[in-house]
């Protein structure tokens, strides 16, 4: 269970990675390597993009499958295996304001289940909640930091259940 990884109450993730860009001329972004700490515990792992959609020529109709599958992020966290699917509804598209991106996946054996959507007041800051099995998470991240291809992306969370 997710309590016995990380013990409950609140805590501090931070991610790292840099950018890694296409080797030759296709529009699929390579995967991405990350690596930081949970509440101080290591994690790392790839994030992988999905293949891009490919959308009609001039004259057709653009049709976006639904819900629309961002990216993979795989990894391990306290020698658990961790897979999370990130997508998100195409039919908020008609309102911005109300996209929500789903993270729905598995942490050993324990379902993972988030929503993480921007704030109204900073659309740069993004909260989220969810479960890891039977434990509730809510948190907040800030605006990524990034020194060229270097990347960084801070949260503060709660952990109760």
């Amino acid at each position: 269970m997710w309590g016995w990884l990380v013990p409950e109450g609140s805590g501090t993730a931070t991610l790292g990675w840099h950018s890694v860009q296409p080797t030759d001329a296709t529009t699929q972004g390579p995967p991405q390597p990350y690596s930081g700490t949970v509440a101080g515990i290591p994690v790392s792992g790839i994030s992988n993009p999905v293949r891009p959609y490919r959308l009609p020529g001039p004259g057709g109709g653009v049709s976006l499958p639904s819900p629309l599958t961002l990216g993979r992020w795989t990894g391990s966290f306290q020698g658990h295996a961790f897979t999370l699917n990130v997508s998100f509804a195409t039919s908020a598209l008609a309102n911005l304001n109300s996209v929500t991106v789903d993270i729905v996946g598995t942490l050993g054996s324990q379902a993972v289940r988030f929503t993480a959507a921007p704030t109204g007041k900073n659309p740069n800051v993004v909260i989220f909640q969810g479960t890891v099995g039977r434990h509730h998470v809510t948190g907040t991240v800030q605006p990524f930091q990034a020194t060229g291809a270097d990347h960084k992306a801070t949260a503060t969370f709660t952990m109760t259940g």
